[in-house]
């Protein structure tokens, strides 16, 4: 199968590192050796958005239900063991059990969709009349950084949960930060980006969206923020609503995140995924992905 003839797709690849165009093979150049499948875009979205939400939420509510006692107990590992009946996340999802292996099964879950779904929304920027345009340099370095900072997001989360506080909290505490940097300079980012594609201009829900977004990362900042302020100031002056105020601003920050990438779901409409393994021309295999 000669690649001159192959007509080019103004997709991404998930597997590309650039923004060039990737190939897209059509279905009549399969033959029924072919392996294919066929996802919709809004199930990549769900399973990247809701999972560490929705299991991050089931270890806690798993805790206060199952495990009271623990949190009767509970008492932090610093400022000669704080009292608190509201542990921090890291407890439920790294800490006690079952929770922890709940936990890790969900991100094993939301990994691979999640680094799909950061193509997914560069290329929802790449819709936008105004992504065309050559004098748009700073556009697609944005880009660049957006997509860079957004598989940053991911793997911090990971290093959060392989790291938990028991294990080392100097590593731990250094992931955390990382996640949370990255998850405000992605929101942040998200609207630039929404703005100067022009994409608003093309439908009038984006332009909601766009405000809904901007609404989230108002509020959502500050609170993430707290998070990060208050345990450091908890850790200098050893007061029990510091510790409080970090542990309700955490639960809150989970729950934002979630939300805010889920709006993507309202983005996505007639997005569909397509994975494919094609026989290259040297007999190996060769894999297409292509988000259409």
């Amino acid at each position: 199968m000669s690649n001159e003839n192959l007509p080019i797709s103004k997709t991404l690849s998930s597997t590309s590192n650039s923004f060039l165009p990737t190939i897209k093979i059509s279905p009549s150049s399969f033959s029924s050796s072919d392996w294919m499948v066929y996802f919709n875009s809004k199930f990549v979205i769900l399973a990247a958005t809701l999972f560490p939400g929705i299991g991050c939420y089931a270890c806690i509510a798993y805790t206060y239900l199952f495990q009271f006692d623990k949190i009767v107990n509970f008492a932090s590992d610093h400022c000669n063991g704080t009292m608190s009946y509201i542990p921090p996340v890291s407890y439920s999802i790294g800490v006690w059990k079952p929770q922890k292996f709940f936990w890790l099964s969900v991100l094993m879950l939301h990994v691979p969709p999640r680094m799909i779904y950061v193509d997914l929304c560069i290329k929802f920027f790449l819709r936008g009349p105004n992504a065309t345009n050559s004098d748009n340099y700073y556009f697609y370095i944005l880009l660049s950084i957006h997509r860079f900072l957004m598989h940053l997001e991911i793997w911090a989360l990971v290093g959060v949960s392989i790291f938990d506080i028991e294990y080392n909290f100097l590593i731990h505490a250094t992931f955390f930060g990382f996640w949370l940097a990255s998850f405000n300079f992605n929101m942040l980012f998200n609207i630039i980006l929404q703005y100067q594609s022009g994409i608003n201009e093309t439908v009038s829900k984006y332009y909601t969206l766009f405000k809904i977004r901007k609404f989230i990362f108002i509020v959502g900042c500050p609170i993430s923020l707290t998070a990060s302020a208050s345990y450091v100031y908890y850790l200098k002056s050893c007061k029990d609503l510091a510790y409080v105020t970090f542990s309700v601003t955490e639960y809150a920050t989970v729950g934002i995140n979630s939300l805010f990438y889920l709006l993507s779901y309202i983005d996505a409409d007639n997005m569909n995924l397509d994975i494919s393994v094609v026989p290259s021309v040297s007999g190996k295999s060769k894999n297409v992905v292509c988000a259409v």
